[in-house]
This record gives structure tokens, sequence and C-alpha cells, in this order.
């Protein structure tokens, strides 16, 4: 599963703004739910709060605020 989850990370910096939104999605559906750990992940994730595209960087804000609620 390591490997896969490298995969993903990456793909959080990809030029394609559907590629960026859904490995957003996936990745955060994942450890909601509690089916991946939170790793490395986290904190390519939390470069997404930067992102150019606003809707990335909005669905990356209420990942962390569902995160923390969670904590």
């Amino acid at each position: 599963m390591t490997h896969k989850c490298c995969m993903l990370r990456r793909r959080l910096r990809d030029e394609s703004i559907p590629v960026r939104k859904n490995t957003l999605l996936v990745l955060a559906h994942l450890i909601l739910n509690d089916m991946i750990k939170v790793k490395g992940q986290i904190s390519e994730m939390a470069t997404c709060i930067m992102d150019d595209n606003a809707q990335i960087a909005g669905l990356a804000r209420v990942f962390f605020s569902d995160l923390a609620k969670r904590v």
C-alpha cells in the first residue's frame, strides 16, 4: 500500500486540475474513513491549501477542518 500512497501523493502536484482534485478527494476519503493512516501524505495535502485553483484549496481546507473535528 505504501507504493500506491506515494503515487497518489505525487498526483497532488500534477499539472491537471482534475487529477489534483480527484487525488485530494480520494486521499481525504481514505484518511477520514480510517482506510489508511495519516503519514507523509498529510504534508502534501497541506500544500493543496495554497493551490492556485480555488476549488482545490477549499477542498483541502474542508478536509483539515473535518480531520480536526475527529481528534
